[in-house]
């Protein structure tokens, strides 16, 4: 597929975008062919692994993977159909534990020659000033520094498990900490959940008073990249 992307654009190398473990998928691309990227940017992307993960699969293993397979099956079946039935949940939650995620990490590391970019998300409408902070983040991420985002109901229960407390919650998106999301040059968060970040969920709006559009966002950050020299 880049090698397509690179033939039909002329451009010697690609940036790549990811999303979740798409960001992961991003950065394994980037380090077995360097020479044919030029950036890699992260959306909310476990860096760190998932803390979902190793709470889903400590202690009870049987029954808290059928119960994920569950939540997981219930929440994709309106984008893939009765197949999200037979995802390996089980396999999904070991790779993107923290011990896994940390041999990936060693496994295929950063290239020097790539340049990496990440952002985090954001929800349960709070504005976490502190641990989404980040000295280079661009225009288009701090004009929304005081928006909030009301996390999808389908998440809720989800987020305050990733939260850890119900006191002092760790900023999460409903899935990924934002902790877990910083990997190369921090761009911050943006106010939306794990979700809102690439609009699914049929249209779903990321919430009333929330003004992130997700389109404009991955527009912004393509205009981003250009203006770094990408």
């Amino acid at each position: 597929m880049i090698n397509v992307a690179l033939a039909q654009s002329g451009a010697a190398r690609v940036n790549i975008i990811g999303h979740s473990q798409g960001g992961l998928d991003a950065r394994y691309v980037a380090s077995l062919i360097p020479d044919r990227v030029g950036a890699v940017v992260t959306v909310s992307t476990p860096h760190l692994g998932a803390h979902i993960a190793d709470v889903l699969l400590q202690k009870t293993p049987g029954l808290s993977q059928e119960l994920a397979k569950a939540f997981f099956a219930a929440i994709s079946r309106p984008f893939y159909g009765d197949v999200a039935q037979d995802a390996d949940v089980n396999a999904c939650l070991e790779f993107l534990s923290t011990d896994s995620i940390t041999a990936f990490n060693t496994k295929y590391p950063d290239r020097p020659e790539v340049t990496y970019y990440s952002f985090g998300g954001r929800s349960s409408s709070a504005l976490a000033p502190t641990e989404c902070f980040a000295p280079k983040s661009p225009p288009f991420v701090t004009k929304l520094d005081q928006s909030k985002d009301p996390v999808d109901p389908l998440l809720y229960v989800v987020s305050k498990v990733v939260g850890q407390s119900l006191l002092d919650p760790e900023p999460n998106d409903g899935l990924v900490q934002v902790s877990k999301t910083k990997w190369g040059t921090w761009l911050g968060c943006i106010p939306a959940d794990h979700w809102d970040e690439v609009g699914q969920l049929l249209g779903d709006s990321p919430g009333i008073g929330n003004p992130f559009d997700h389109i404009a966002f991955y527009r912004d950050v393509a205009k981003f990249l250009v203006s770094q020299g990408f």
